[in-house]
């Protein structure tokens, strides 16, 4: 759990230094390129995982010949860490609006 943590705010940390050297480069605005950075994140760390049922689904369909590629799953939930934090970059776009 701490692994998953440590990756997410890793990830939340580095999308919050690309922004604001979006936000320096270009004067773009920080909440504008937050929220950019953010959606094009969540776009990029999306799946890259088959499930256990969709590697079982699959192994029914070729009558036993396949193979699993993916690990067991490492993480508590079945999403990833990276994706987790970038949604939650995406995300506080809409709270830095209020501040």
């Amino acid at each position: 759990m701490m692994k998953f943590l440590l990756k997410m705010f890793l990830l939340i940390g580095v999308l919050y230094l690309i922004s604001y050297g979006v936000d320096t480069l270009l004067n773009f605005g920080f909440v504008n390129s937050v929220f950019v950075i953010g959606f094009l994140a969540c776009f990029f760390t999306y799946g890259g995982r088959a499930s256990s049922l969709g590697d079982g689904y699959a192994s029914v369909g070729s009558m036993g010949q396949h193979v699993p590629k993916s690990k067991v799953n490492q993480y508590v939930s079945s999403l990833s860490p990276f994706f987790i934090g970038s949604v939650l970059t995406f995300l506080s776009a809409f709270g830095l609006l209020f501040i």
